[in-house]
């Protein structure tokens, strides 16, 4: 693979996995702050479950007219799309994180989510609200195992758990 200059450049200054730098410091992928931010991210990627928890009596007025518990059930039958979606993803991912890139699955992983949030507070109809919450499922799957790899990759054997 062809990277830029600077590219290789800040690969070179991070580091490769499990391997020193010129310093004798563990090489890590953004110093003390680099799982902070991982945390940081999963909670913000989760907002559009999070808003659906907290609005779903609004959302239910919102697309069927009433808040009755009839339209709270059905809305709530949104994180069960979504969930769905992620058990579908996840039985694909044993093939996907061999194939592509672990940063690759978390860029798209994240897109979607970013996609998906975007499109939910936006939604006209019931039906789209689906559909971008089926994607936050597909989203979150590949995020999420992309952060799991990620970690492991950029921890330094020293500092991980013994078992």
């Amino acid at each position: 693979m062809k990277y830029s200059a600077a590219w290789n450049e800040l690969k070179n200054s991070l580091g490769k996995p499990d391997e020193t730098n010129t310093q004798g410091s563990p090489a890590k992928a953004s110093g003390k702050w680099f799982i902070p931010a991982i945390v940081f991210m999963v909670f913000a990627l989760n907002i559009a479950s999070l808003i659906l928890t907290l609005l779903t009596r609004e959302i239910g007025a919102t697309f069927f007219g009433s808040d009755t518990q009839a339209t709270v059930g059905i809305t709530s039958q949104l994180s069960t799309i979504g969930f769905a979606a992620a058990v579908a993803t996840g039985v694909a991912m044993s093939v996907l994180a061999i194939r592509f890139a672990h940063k690759s699955l978390l860029l798209t992983g994240t897109a979607l989510q970013v996609v998906s949030a975007a499109g939910a507070f936006l939604a006209p109809t019931f039906l789209w609200m689906q559909v971008f919450f089926a994607m936050d499922g597909v989203g979150s799957v590949l995020s999420g195992i992309a952060f799991i790899t990620l970690i492991g990759d950029f921890m330094p054997k020293t500092e991980r758990q013994k078992q």
